[in-house]
């Protein structure tokens, strides 16, 4: 644990800072995770944050779901348990995010929930993603991505 005037010191410097800015100088100090669940205790997003609900696609019967997106822009899209999943939706699960260079999906899949916890935080430390347009979706380079769920997007966006 970090001294307490180090802690109020740096909440002080970030004042008014977004997440991602925050979470971002603080890796960039060379902090891990747990510091930053320490000095941001609320707003780190974490597995437990993921609010699953039955999976929208009638091809994955008893599949559960999960879409949560971070202030940065990006978001990450959990699922599992069913077939043609990567995860049983219980222990283990499959998550999907945008690439590095935002022009595709990257998918992990039979992550335990501590797991996706790591990778929901570098994702929220990334760096801030361009507008989005009037329907919702992210123009980036020219593309446009919806940043809702395949199974519930409109021709394909």
């Amino acid at each position: 644990m970090e001294d307490k005037s180090y802690i109020k010191k740096l909440r002080k410097v970030l004042d008014g800072k977004l997440n991602y800015q925050k979470f971002r100088y603080i890796t960039d100090l060379g902090h891990d995770f747990d510091f930053i669940k320490e000095v941001y205790p609320k707003d780190v997003k974490t597995f437990k944050d993921l609010k699953f609900g039955q999976h929208k696609s009638i091809l994955t019967p008893g599949a559960v779901s999960s879409y949560l997106e971070f202030d940065n822009g990006h978001f990450v899209s959990v699922v599992g348990g069913a077939a043609g999943l990567y995860g049983d939706g219980k222990d283990t699960f499959e998550l999907g995010y945008l690439n590095n260079d935002l022009t595709n999906m990257e998918v992990i899949g039979w992550l335990t929930p501590e797991e996706i916890t790591k990778v929901m935080v570098t994702i929220q430390t990334k760096n801030l993603i361009n507008k989005k347009d009037e329907e919702g979706r992210i123009t980036i380079f020219s593309k446009q991505y919806s940043t809702m769920p395949k199974s519930c997007r409109i021709n394909g966006y």
